[in-house]
């Protein structure tokens, strides 16, 4: 799915993908990111496009990127980086049956991100290097009067 969406002064247009049946809303118009909050937030609307996760696609610092993704909470997102990966591998007109290696920059990656792209019929497969975390820390949450122990990646 692709389209526009007005939020507030701005039309955003937007392509909506399921990588690993995870609805991602890539806004591919540069939505300055002191508005990302709120486009992200109209845009997972159930009145709006109903999408799960939002990313924004910018220009990326580094030449050899074909892209930068910037996830709204500025985490990284495996499957938001797989759906910019096979969008930009279509938008360069490559054809089914062919495998590309996108390389992008990843808001909560520092190095350039590898995707490997093998386009299919109307879909792509993909595999991405998922970068390690900054930290891991195990916190005791306490829901409806249990303790739940829980990690916080």
């Amino acid at each position: 799915m692709s389209g526009t969406i007005e939020v507030d002064t701005m039309e955003i247009k937007f392509v909506k993908l399921s990588p690993t049946q995870n609805m991602t809303v890539l806004a591919e118009d540069i939505v300055p990111r002191e508005r990302h909050r709120e486009v992200a937030e109209r845009l997972m609307a159930y009145d709006g496009v109903f999408g799960e996760q939002v990313g924004f696609v910018e220009k990326p610092r580094n030449p050899a990127a074909w892209a930068r993704l910037q996830m709204m909470g500025g985490e990284f997102c495996g499957n938001a980086s797989m759906a910019l990966a096979a969008l930009l591998a279509w938008d360069r007109g490559l054809s089914a049956g062919q495998r590309v290696e996108a390389l992008l920059e990843v808001s909560g990656a520092e190095d350039l991100l590898s995707v490997d792209v093998l386009l299919k019929d109307g879909a792509a497969a993909c595999a991405v290097e998922m970068p390690l975390p900054e930290s891991i820390e195990e916190l005791t949450l306490s829901l409806d009067g249990q303790d739940c122990q829980v990690a916080v990646v």
